[in-house]
């Protein structure tokens, strides 16, 4: 299966985001501005990997992390349709692996944590700006350097890279806004109608 099929390509389960379809690319194409963004939190509680994703209105994801072949590999291998994280409800704070689909769990973690030596792990949805948000954090530290109990500290974390990112997002979101329209000549970040013909 090529990554482009796999990408388009929908999770046989129900509840599933789709995933944007530049999903690949944007990354790489933003690489400056998520390493210099990311360089400013890894290490914090000695964190060893961050992620800030984001749900468009029509249900599409993009996932920007300091780790991008993770995400890569994941969705080249088709293994993020057995990951409960690209669900869209159902959870708000979780360890990585009570996300994944039983039938593929132990690829899921060995692909996941194992390969990148991973201890801890933990994904948080949280609301900023009006907009839901999911943080991914990671360590390879063997002592828990982060919880559930200080959810505040990385809420704190994710933030300032969602900040750092917003405008990245904003364009990825606003270029895959497809309004069926003529009248309608500018829509907003919540594609709310800024401005019609008349």
């Amino acid at each position: 299966m090529s990554i482009k099929d796999s990408v388009a390509r929908k999770s046989p389960q129900q509840n599933r985001v789709s995933l944007h379809k530049n999903i690949l690319d944007i990354p790489f194409l933003n690489k400056r501005s998520l390493s210099r963004q990311f360089n400013d939190v890894l290490g914090l509680l000695c964190l060893d990997y961050v992620a800030v994703s984001m749900i468009s209105s029509h249900q599409e994801m993009v996932i920007l992390s300091s780790m991008p072949s993770l995400e890569f590999n994941l969705i080249d291998s088709g293994l993020w349709q057995y990951d409960d994280f690209f669900a869209l409800s159902g959870w708000q704070q979780a360890e990585w692996c009570g996300l994944y689909d039983a039938e593929k769990f132990f690829a899921l973690k060995q692909f996941k944590e194992k390969e990148y030596q991973f201890k801890h792990t933990l994904h948080a949805r949280h609301q900023i700006d009006g907009k839901e948000v999911i943080y991914s954090f990671a360590t390879k530290q063997a002592q828990a350097t982060f919880s559930i109990s200080n959810l505040e500290t990385l809420f704190c974390i994710g933030a300032h890279c969602y900040r750092g990112f917003a405008s990245i997002f904003h364009d990825v979101f606003a270029e895959s806004s497809v309004i069926v329209r003529s009248n309608i000549i500018a829509v907003d970040f919540n594609n709310r109608i800024l401005r019609q013909e008349d």
